[in-house]
Formats: C-alpha cells, structure tokens, sequence
C-alpha cells in the first residue's frame, strides 16, 4: 500500500516511487516484461515454458537481483526457441511480423547507407506511410499492443499477431511503395541529408541469378526463401534490364517477400 501522505514535491516523488516499487515487485511483472521481450524480439505466441523460463530470470538472474535486464534479454535470444530451428520447422505459430523501421533499417544496412557517416533520420513522411517511426509512438504503449490479434485465421485461432494491427489496407501497399523509394533514393530529407544505397555486392552477382537470389536469401529471408518466392524473384530478375537493375530489384523484392517480412 501507499501510505497517505501530505501534499508536496518531496511526497510526490515518494508516492511514485513507492508505486513502480509495488509494480516492479507484483506477482504478474516478470510474466508481463518476459512475455513482451520475447514478442519484441522472438515470437508473437511463445510457448508457457519459455515465458516462466524468462520469468525465472527476472526474478533471480542467478546472482539474486530481480529485475536484470540484461540477463532478461540475454535469457530472451539464448533460449532454445529462440536459438533452435527446430522449434521454427515443427512450430507453425512460430515466428512474427517484422516491423517497418526494423525493414527499413535492414535495408540501410544492406546497402551501407552510412559508408559516408553516421546515419540521419528525421522523416515525419515514413511514419505516414508506415504507421511507425523513431521516437513518434503516438502513446506510452508503442505503436500497437501486444495482444492484438488481427482478425481471420490467426483470431480464430486465438493467436497474437501485434505488428498487424499497424499493417492495414493502406499501409500494405504504402510502405512497399515507400520501401521501393528508399531503394532508389536511399534515405533522404530535403537540403538536410541524403544518404544514397549502395548496391556493390550485388552488382558483382548479377551476371549469375541463381547466385544473386542465394545471396539476398541469406541476408533478406534468413536462408528460408520458399520456392515460390524464389521463383518470382527468378523472373523479375531475368527480366531487369541491368547490373543496377537486378541488384536494386533483388534486395527490395526479398525484404517485402513474405520471407523476408516474417521473422522465423
């Protein structure tokens, strides 16, 4: 409980305090925090035992501190589901939707849009088209909730699938258009930057498609390109009229494959 107390700055503080100490300390906490990290960085609907797993870090990271981040998250990546492809293959929940600046960076690193510098980016435009930009959540509670579920098959099947709730009609074809722009254009904003993508490796590829969608399947899908993905890569790639052309196509085609937008 949090003792009354009279009105002032000093007890302010204190009642806060005294309320993120019950929250940080409350049965549910470590659930709630093990539960998102994974979502966040692993899977939309982890198993029971993965989440006590995680829940038993944060209450004791083995050295008797609760609440260790770090061990939370190192928990969180080293976990076997998190680590093991097998749980991926036998586990058809498995897996979530990447988010758009997650893309969006992986597109940047890819093309090494920072070779010249340290990366700028302030692009009010991006949050437009994507529903999500860096330090613009529209509330406390990020761009979507965790437990959303978006409505067809993984509702009925009572499954979470949080990034969908900012994947609608309109941002569907948005953010591929926008992802197309960012692939010719790099990452620009007016006089302010321009940091233009760099298509080098696989230019040197581009003579031997077969060689090229091996590549981007490594870098953009995880080594998990289905084969009818591949195939349309195939012949959107012997069609592109360039060097230039292929690789552009290529990396861009990978990332907004459904290999490439769900993380497994």
């Amino acid at each position: 409980m949090i003792p009354s107390r009279l009105p002032s700055v000093e007890n302010a503080y204190a009642d806060v305090n005294d309320a993120v100490r019950m929250l940080f300390r409350h049965d549910n906490t470590p659930a709630f925090v093990g539960r998102a990290m994974i979502q966040f960085l692993v899977t939309d609907n982890p198993s029971t035992n993965y989440v006590r797993r995680i829940h038993d870090v944060f209450v004791n990271n083995g050295n008797g501190v609760r609440g260790d981040m770090a061990s939370v998250v190192r928990a969180v990546l080293l976990d076997p589901e998190a680590r093991d492809p097998a749980f991926a293959e036998q586990a058809p929940t498995f897996g979530r939707m990447r988010e758009p600046v997650a893309r969006a960076m992986h597109l940047a690193r890819l093309t090494r849009v920072n070779r010249e510098g340290d990366m700028l980016w302030f692009n009010s435009e991006f949050y437009e088209q994507a529903f999500q930009a860096p330090l613009m959540a529209p509330t406390v509670f990020n761009f979507f909730r965790p437990s959303y579920k978006p409505p067809g098959v993984l509702k009925d099947s009572d499954l979470s699938g949080p990034v969908f709730q900012i994947t609608t009609s309109y941002s569907a074809l948005s953010f591929p258009n926008l992802m197309w722009e960012l692939s010719n254009e790099g990452f620009t904003h007016w006089a302010g930057y321009a940091f233009r993508p760099d298509f080098r490796d696989e230019i040197d590829l581009a003579g031997d498609v077969e060689a090229l969608i091996d590549h981007v399947n490594l870098l953009c899908c995880a080594n998990r390109m289905s084969v009818g993905t591949r195939d349309i890569l195939r012949t959107a790639l012997n069609a592109a009229p360039t060097p230039v052309d292929k690789a552009r196509l290529s990396i861009y085609l990978a990332l907004m494959s459904p290999d490439g937008a769900v993380q497994r």
